[in-house]
């Protein structure tokens, strides 16, 4: 268990973690998304409107380490079954101070990314995401990676409930050498490599829309939401050497807070029915 918490520190600071990734006794380093979370409802921005929303998420392996990330979040209504989003996030991971960090010091525990993306409605209660981003480690390096997303929600004015799945790609690059004296158990001696890493996540949720009559009228309006779901994590060597001991399984929930601006188009309506 040592072994693994010790590696999981430059594996989360890097692309080695979803959110606070312990690297495997087969001395893997794996690879997080560029969104650690991805859990959002089905509805689509009306064309012309814009979102801002903040959040923060938490992921935990069992009896494992715990991290936490901070993010911000825009969407933009492009057409009536198209949106543009946007997310900045970083990521900070809790764990133990490792033996060979009292000697030579502590280990940078967070990674930041970036990722643009879109969503397409493909009926009224169902919509495909899809995504690309980049990240960076201080602690060891940086990741790129992409996502597609299937969202099955009810949507109506008082709660949404919704399901959002989602599958992920991520590689790693400009990566860092971590010491091989980490003392990984199984490792050979031999300094961790980074893996590309495959995913795949499903979040529950539901949104609260606040005062959702505001948008009839033109003005902002403002939705809660909240999600909880398992993320799966499955570096290369899984699928090449039938390594059992290499994927990882978590538990993740979310918090979101978003506002919604309306079009210009809507607020003149609003003014002109004022008149």
């Amino acid at each position: 268990m040592q072994g693994r918490e010790a590696f999981a520190l430059p594996s989360a600071a890097s692309g080695a973690l979803l959110l606070l990734l312990a690297a495997t006794s087969c001395n893997r380093i794996q690879t997080p998304p560029p969104q650690a979370v991805a859990a959002d409802a089905p509805a689509l921005l009306a064309p012309g409107e814009n979102s801002l929303d903040i959040g923060i998420a938490g992921s935990s392996e069992v009896f494992g380490a715990f991290g936490v990330t901070f993010n911000a979040n825009t969407r933009h209504g492009l057409h009536e079954v198209v949106e543009l989003q946007t997310s900045l996030e970083g990521t900070w991971i809790e764990m133990e101070t490792s033996d060979y960090e009292k000697e030579h010091g502590r280990a940078h525990r967070g990674y930041y990314a970036a990722r643009v993306g879109g969503k397409v409605r493909l009926f009224e209660h169902m919509a495909l995401t899809a995504g690309i981003g980049l990240g960076h480690a201080p602690a060891a390096g940086s990741f790129f990676g992409t996502d597609f997303g299937l969202i099955l929600g009810y949507e109506n004015r008082y709660v949404v409930p919704y399901a959002h799945g989602r599958v992920y790609y991520s590689l790693p690059f400009a990566t860092k050498e971590i010491p091989a004296d980490w003392g990984l158990e199984g490792s050979g001696g031999l300094p961790p490599a980074y893996e590309n890493t495959f995913g795949a996540t499903a979040m529950f949720g539901l949104k609260i829309p606040v005062a959702a009559y505001r948008a009839l009228e033109g003005k902002t309006m403002y939705n809660l939401y909240f999600a909880v779901g398992p993320a799966f994590i499955y570096p290369k060597s899984f699928f090449e050497h039938d390594d059992r001991g290499s994927r990882s399984v978590f538990v993740q929930a979310q918090t979101r807070f978003e506002v919604v601006f309306p079009s210009p188009r809507a607020r003149k309506q609003a003014a002109a029915a004022d008149l």
